[in-house]
């Protein structure tokens, strides 16, 4: 499974940063005082009901609607994500009767803290399943009992991750300059993590979960009324209740888990464009939002501490989006079309919005352009 994870991910990655971190998310995931605008699921459960708050990330797939997309369902074909099931997907399939492909049908997610500052995760999913054939798979599993439902404990997966070492580590190459000889102290190494398990909760006949341990026993005290739901934040809430009825994958995070983004940013007098970065990282709420038809629509916005830096970003943005724009009229005219036609950039209030349409024709251009770069990367590397 970590195969075809992996495959969507770099799949994705042709298409837009954005859209490949929403599919990773979910996928990844799924692998371990209003209603909401969302499609609703199948079956007679509320996903969101268990989904604990205050949350850092939270998140829906649409997939049943996502199928129902020309766009979707050709690209998933090109890229072999439908069609005959490989050796790792068929057994997975044949163990437990689930094929992801077809069976996923909403999953919502959330990424919260414990009271011990740990981020934790859960994903409640609408699941065409086979109980019987799914309790079968689970028999050697360790179970453990909680407000009436079974927990399963999985086997761990091995999975390798990127790992800061400081300035002495040890091997990998350094973020800036030659391995190990980083002008910002900074060596990244490759780092085995310690394999965590998953627990996987059966809600009912058409509802699973899976999440870590502590994730999955808080959304059971959720949906009981213990501890708070992710609606429960007004802020949260209003944002949610604000994204188009019509988007099949959105993701809402706040501050704390775009930080890390924030580091990337180019410090004061670095950028030709001046770069309001208190704005910016006054910015206290992400979403993220992608909805597929014949066509595909991106959508991010921010939400800035006041009307003023909402202001700020959006035109700092649009001065970057404008000096790009020149930088590739004339080398690249197909792209610069693509850029020019699709992209908007503009301020409302607090809200800083960025929207990208593109059609299946600027989306096949886009990914030739991203196969040619990569081509030329690889074979410049071959004759360095």
């Amino acid at each position: 499974m970590r195969n075809l994870i992996s495959r969507i991910r770099n799949s994705a990655m042709r298409l837009s940063p954005a859209l490949a971190l929403a599919l990773t998310v979910a996928l990844v995931l799924s692998a371990c005082a209003t209603e909401p605008r969302v499609s609703e699921p199948q079956g007679d459960v509320d996903l969101f009901a268990y989904l604990p708050g205050p949350a850092s990330v939270v998140g829906w797939v649409d997939f049943d609607a996502l199928r129902g997309s020309t766009l979707a369902m050709t690209y998933l074909q090109d890229e072999e994500l439908i069609g005959e099931a490989d050796e790792e997907l068929q057994e997975f399939i044949n163990k437990t009767g689930i094929d992801p492909r077809t069976d996923l049908k909403q999953i919502a997610m959330v990424a919260f803290d414990n009271e011990d500052g740990e981020t934790e995760g859960v994903v409640v999913g609408a699941v065409n399943f086979d109980r019987d054939r799914l309790l079968t798979a689970l028999a050697d599993s360790p179970t453990t009992s909680y407000r009436d439902h079974t927990i399963y404990e999985l086997e761990p997966e091995e999975w390798e991750g990127m790992e800061s070492e400081g300035e002495h580590g040890e091997e990998g190459e350094a973020e800036h300059g030659e391995e190990g000889d980083s002008e910002y102290g900074e060596v990244w190494v490759e780092a085995e993590k310690e394999p965590q398990p998953g627990y996987l909760v059966i809600i009912n006949d058409q509802t699973l979960m899976m999440g870590s341990e502590t994730g999955v026993r808080f959304a059971l005290d959720t949906a009981a009324g213990e501890r708070p739901k992710v609606r429960d934040d007004s802020t949260t809430n209003d944002v949610i209740m604000g994204l188009p009825a019509d988007d099949q994958i959105w993701l809402v995070a706040d501050d704390e888990a775009w930080a890390d983004e924030l580091a990337e940013m180019p410090e004061e007098g670095a950028s030709p464009v001046p770069i309001p970065l208190a704005a910016i990282e006054g910015v206290e709420v992400v979403t993220f939002a992608m909805h597929m038809s014949d066509a595909m629509r991106l959508r991010m916005s921010g939400i800035a501490a006041t009307e003023e830096d909402a202001t700020m970003i959006s035109q700092s943005m649009l001065g970057l989006l404008a000096m790009g724009k020149m930088m590739i009229q004339q080398a690249q005219p197909d792209l610069f079309n693509i850029v020019d036609r699709g992209l908007l950039i503009d301020s409302d209030n607090r809200a800083i919005n960025i929207e990208a349409n593109l059609s299946a024709e600027d989306i096949a251009t886009l990914r030739e352009l991203a196969e040619e770069k990569v081509g030329d990367t690889v074979q410049g590397s071959i004759e360095g």
